[in-house]
């Protein structure tokens, strides 16, 4: 009968309840009861509802014994009980014929604190507890099985928000009992979505959390992480073995300036038995901001080659992450050891810019390293790493530093206010294309405090190192200024680089200096070993005696198509004509001649078809 009369009154307009031979219009107070007493009708017909529901529901298989046990409770009583909390449930004997007994929390430790939610009982039920969504009975012989749909709340296990926790459980235990949780529970389970979700919030981390295997965290846009002054390392560490599908996105994480305190530390572990692999595999962070670290912000620690093979990071995809440091020891990102196949799309590594006194902004060091901790000579770094559409800044010394790695792209990036954008060493093929730079070298025209250098350096500094610098564009904030002299596009160190440099553009033509791009190399047994170098300088060998020296065989590790520059330096140089009936000799085609004679200054440039070098053009 009562769910009758609340469907009656909700399907009436508020003017039946007038008569029409009323002569005043109702007051603006009755109209608001009226409103608040069909709210009310509402909420008891949905109830009504949910119940009728879970009843239906429970009519199939094993269920149909509780439906029968909870119509017999039902007879004389209510459909479900109400408690305030987690606590007040958990004191409740619930006897076994009452099985499937529906029960109302209005919070986890209080009412409306976000841990409110409808939960079934089951008394045959041993299932692991977990502090969220399973909760053992009074006499610890069934379980509390809490009914929710969409994403896992933090709010359900007890996580608080504003400086809020519980002394016995912390926050970080209990979000931390989540991920194992999620982590035991996501694939082929039949528990509802695992994946953790934070709402709006600050939350304050007390300890790190480890990230385990197919764990998916979820925050909202003002979900806030921070330290409010505990003593840690890293806001999120890594379980060991081989852990894969993490997914965290939507996250602001405030490490607060607190010393030594970093982001992530993601380091590749063997487990303590089981199948000996491990890092982190296919893994998506996506809209996530650390901010004032003092430790690391990102460091992504694989495996050393002096260690094992197995034990990689791979797969792995950064989209929209931001990271800034306050700490010239540590950088915003920093990769070590085996790592391959990561992507950095619209993300960007810079010194923090939150301190009113620019010189605390100005951090020495570098926002990017990517190198090996291994001695030499098994040092072995990154390989396959692509950055895209990102960037650095905020006035380090480095920008990034690149070191025994490998196929290390930055393409399409915003690169500003740093001595030295790239410092490149035992690199191969490290590709910085299509990016625009702005006081980049000796911070440009920012002179003063924002240099740590004096405001002398480069866009690229290049030692024992194979780099593309292409299509690229170079600004300063003034045409002239003092420091401009001593500010260069590449300084190559050594005689072992190879540049492929083009279609760059400067809007100071000075920015365009180059130095050390030639490479010095010698002849020995009448072959010149070009390697992988494109622009030589042949120097005479020690005691030479000024007499010619002769070629015959030129030898590149380039392909097909690519072109050489040749020039004699304080010596006298003769390439020698190959045989076109002999090709295990020499190798040099001179269009005809049978020699060609270089003296001091002077240079030539050959062409490499299949496995001869034919002469181009001589310049004398």
């Amino acid at each position: 009968m009562a769910k009758k009369n609340a469907i009656y009154l909700l399907r009436q307009p508020l003017f039946l309840y007038f008569s029409a031979s009323d002569s005043k219009q109702p007051s603006q107070k009755k109209i608001q009861y009226l409103r608040m007493k069909k709210i009310a009708a509402l909420i008891a017909f949905l109830l009504s509802f949910m119940v009728q529901a879970h009843t239906h529901h429970a009519t199939t298989g094993l269920g149909a014994v509780a439906q029968s046990n909870h119509k017999k409770k039902a007879q004389g009583s209510k459909d479900f009980e109400v408690v305030n909390a987690i606590a007040d449930m958990q004191k409740l004997v619930v006897a076994a014929p009452n099985n499937n007994q529906l029960l109302y929390v209005k919070g986890y430790f209080k009412p409306g604190d976000g841990g409110e939610g409808f939960f079934l009982y089951k008394h045959a039920d041993t299932l692991k507890t977990n502090l969220g969504t399973i909760f053992a009975s009074y006499k610890k012989t069934g379980r509390w099985i809490r009914q929710y749909s969409g994403y896992m709340n933090v709010a359900y296990f007890g996580v608080q928000r504003n400086w809020e926790f519980d002394k016995v459980i912390t926050n970080s235990e209990r979000i931390q009992n989540m991920i194992d949780f999620a982590s035991e529970n996501q694939i082929y389970s039949t528990q509802s979505d695992v994946t953790i979700f934070f709402p709006n919030g600050q939350y304050f981390i007390d300890k790190p959390l480890i990230i385990k295997d197919y764990v998916k965290l979820l925050g909202s846009p003002g979900t806030l992480l921070t330290n409010k002054g505990d003593k840690y390392d890293y806001m999120f560490k890594l379980n060991k073995g081989a852990v894969t599908h993490v997914r965290m996105e939507n996250f602001q994480i405030n490490c607060n300036r607190q010393p030594g305190v970093g982001g992530m530390h993601f380091k590749a572990e063997f487990p303590a038995k089981g199948n000996q692999q491990g890092g982190l595999w296919d893994a998506v962070f996506k809209n996530i901001t650390i901010s004032e670290a003092s430790n690391t912000g990102i460091y992504m620690e694989g495996g050393e080659a002096s260690v094992s093979y197995n034990l990689a990071h791979q797969f792995i995809l950064f989209e929209n992450v931001r990271v800034s440091r306050i700490n010239a020891e540590h950088p915003a990102l920093k990769m070590t050891g085996y790592n391959a196949n990561f992507t950095y799309t619209n993300c960007e590594f810079r010194n923090t810019g939150t301190f009113a006194d620019n010189k605390y902004n100005a951090v020495d060091g570098a926002c990017i390293l990517i190198t090996s901790n291994d001695p030499p000579p098994y040092q072995q770094g990154s390989y396959a790493v692509s950055f895209i559409n990102s960037g650095f800044g905020g006035y380090p010394k480095y920008g990034a530093i690149i070191e025994n790695s490998g196929q290390i792209t930055f393409d399409t990036g915003f690169y500003e206010g740093s001595d030295i954008a790239f410092d490149i060493k035992n690199s191969k093929h490290v590709q910085i294309i299509n990016n625009r730079f702005a006081n980049a070298a000796g911070c440009g025209a920012k002179e003063g405090l924002f240099s740590h250098t004096g405001n002398s350096g480069a866009i690229v500094t290049a030692e024992n190192s194979v780099i593309e610098v292409s299509n690229n564009r170079m600004d300063v904030s003034l045409d002239e200024y003092p420091a401009l002299k001593d500010q260069y596009f590449i300084i190559g160190k050594g005689n072992n680089n190879v540049f492929n440099i083009q279609n760059n553009s400067f809007n100071v033509p000075a920015l365009s200096k180059t130095l050390g791009l030639v490479q010095a190399i010698q002849v020995v047994n009448g072959a010149l070993d070009l390697a992988g170098r494109k622009i030589v300088s042949v120097n005479p060998p020690d005691n030479y005696d000024y007499t010619i020296i002769d070629i015959e065989t030129l030898n590149a590790t380039s392909s097909t198509g690519e072109t050489f520059f040749i020039k004699a330096n304080e010596c006298r140089l003769r390439f020698v004509q190959m045989d076109a009936n002999d090709t295990s000799g020499p190798n040099i085609y001179l269009n005809g001649k049978s020699s060609l004679s270089l003296s001091n200054g002077q240079s030539a440039t050959f062409i490499k078809i299949e496995n001869t070098y034919h002469l181009v053009s001589v310049t004398k």
